[in-house]
């Protein structure tokens, strides 16, 4: 469930990214104008994207009943993070430096740290 959290958080994103990029630059004053706010809002990309990170929201609540809440969260930021750059690179063919790389590799090794299964089942035991 993790995983898929992660990829619908991660696809979110890509269709924020492609939603908003028609848009140029967004600075915050635009943000603040109603009608720039509701040509944004509306936008069907946009929709969507807001559609998938509720969808992911509502299915955190699997993996929070069996995990901590911070193994939780990390596992799903690094996750979505980790998708997100894979479908970016893919999708939109965006380039990436190793330092970049190097910190989604620190991402998940703090994945695993976090998400180590003796810790799991010693939070179920005193749950």
């Amino acid at each position: 469930m993790l995983f898929l959290v992660s990829l619908i958080g991660a696809t979110g994103n890509i269709l924020l990214k492609k939603g908003t990029s028609k848009f140029g630059e967004i600075k915050p004053t635009h943000l603040m104008r109603l009608d720039f706010l509701l040509q944004y809002t509306f936008t069907p990309l946009i929709i969507t994207a807001m559609i998938a990170f509720f969808a992911g929201r509502i299915l955190i609540g699997s993996p929070l009943s069996v995990l901590g809440t911070s193994q939780t969260t990390v596992a799903i930021a690094v996750g979505t993070q980790t998708l997100t750059l894979l479908l970016d690179t893919i999708t939109l063919g965006q380039r990436y430096t190793q330092r970049t790389y190097l910190g989604v590799l620190i991402g998940i090794i703090s994945l695993i740290l976090v998400t180590d299964p003796q810790m799991v089942q010693l939070h179920a035991n005193n749950g």
